[in-house]
């Protein structure tokens, strides 16, 4: 399964890191720049909020629609449970579909470091469907550049007895050969358009449905919620 087969990826890059600086830039002018603000700027510079044509494709025009929906609620004394920050699935309509999702938390980089919470990781790692798709995004405040690495290469380097611990990303990929690798499918699962109970199922049940009838049929704590907001990108052959 790779995007690419339907859709340039220079192009795409094109339309897609301006946007990522634009949000950058207004997050790191605000008052408020902390991880929950980096997140909403990020995900409210990819969601369309229509319909709109995106001409990235190789052969034939397509529209693309987004759409955010905002998963979590707040449980009593605050004892929701998130496994990411934001979900975010791409599909297209193509022959094969494309189907792919992936789960991010942002951390704000000082000088290359991280703060890494192991309850966050902990937390990633409830569901094994969400785990293998989870990522860290750290943003540099200093010099707005993006890094990416998978939750499961941090899990496994973190210290057995530690609640925190500080992370370099000098290693970690940056964001757009990670956006290019992971479309192409060499970084991260993707998704059957018709398998059972797939990622994308639950995160629309969530999305659509009360979470606490939905947890027992997924067999998930009542108070865990996969991501606090969910970004569906549909790319549609006009």
């Amino acid at each position: 399964m790779n995007f690419f087969q339907h859709f340039d990826e220079h192009k795409l890059l094109q339309r897609l890191m301006p946007l990522l600086n634009r949000a950058l830039s207004l997050w790191k002018r605000g008052m408020n720049a902390d991880e929950g603000s980096l997140m909403n700027h990020i995900s409210g510079a990819l969601n369309t909020q229509r319909a709109r044509r995106c001409n990235i494709g190789i052969e034939g025009s397509y529209l693309l629609r987004t759409n955010l929906y905002e998963l979590h609620r707040q449980g009593p004394k605050q004892t929701d449970r998130y496994g990411s920050d934001l979900a975010v699935t791409v599909t297209s309509d193509t022959s094969p579909p494309f189907v792919k999702t992936a789960f991010f938390q942002f951390k704000i980089a000082t000088r290359n470091q991280v703060r890494i919470e192991a309850h966050q990781l902990h937390e990633a790692a409830v569901y094994p469907d969400v785990f293998e798709r989870s990522f860290c995004l750290a943003v540099d405040r200093r010099n707005r550049t993006i890094r990416v690495e998978t939750i499961s290469q941090i899990k496994a380097n973190f210290p057995d007895d530690s609640t925190t611990h500080t992370v370099a990303t000098d290693n970690w990929l940056p964001v757009d050969p990670w956006v290019i690798g992971w479309l192409s499918c060499k970084i991260g699962p993707w998704s059957s358009a018709t398998k059972a109970r797939s990622i994308e199922e639950l995160l629309e049940s969530y999305a659509f449905s009360d979470a606490e009838s939905v947890a027992p049929i997924w067999d998930l704590p009542r108070n865990y919620f996969p991501a606090r907001e969910w970004l569906s990108s549909r790319f549609i052959r006009r």
